[in-house]
């Protein structure tokens, strides 16, 4: 079962993606079209733009993420496909948190964190002596921890009385 981390930050994700398709097709349309010596000045524009738009896609890479449930494995995937990490469910002890962070805006998601190897969860991560702060989910180890929406539908699947919460 395919099982999406979030709809809205795939949708978000791939709102980048056209945003910065749109912006270089329009620079290179107009800039044929026009044959002005100010052209330089939309292409620069349109750089910085291009630039914060691949900044933004950068920083959301962890969050556009989607896994595949197997009896006993779970695969986690990139937006473009590609695999990033694989927990054994049955032949490999199983590590597990579940924590809440924020989707647009509202804190009424939660999620689930699984490793094969222990691992330290903490809400907030801080960086380079305190000089910016991460939530667990942008700063997770992406080869070898899986993260789900821990909803309805993934309690089904995962078996995580079984398993051992860290905290």
């Amino acid at each position: 079962m395919k099982i999406y981390l979030s709809k809205y930050w795939r949708q978000s994700y791939f709102s980048y993606l056209v945003t910065i398709i749109c912006i270089v097709v329009f620079v290179v349309v107009f800039c044929i079209w026009s044959h002005d010596r100010e052209d330089y000045i939309m292409i620069l524009g349109a750089l910085s733009w291009i630039l914060v738009e691949v900044g933004l896609l950068v920083a959301a890479k962890r969050t556009a993420t989607y896994a595949i449930i197997e009896p006993d494995e779970i695969h986690s995937y990139s937006f473009f496909s590609k695999k990033l990490c694989t927990v054994a469910t049955t032949t490999k002890p199983v590590y597990y948190a579940i924590f809440k962070t924020p989707v647009a805006g509202v804190w009424r998601d939660q999620f689930i964190a699984l490793s094969n190897e222990p691992f330290e969860y903490r809400d907030i991560y801080v960086y380079m002596r305190g000089m910016y702060t991460a939530r667990f989910i942008m700063s997770y180890d992406m080869v070898k921890q899986v993260i789900l929406p821990y909803n309805e539908q993934t309690i089904l699947l995962l078996h995580t009385e079984l398993w051992e919460r860290v905290h």
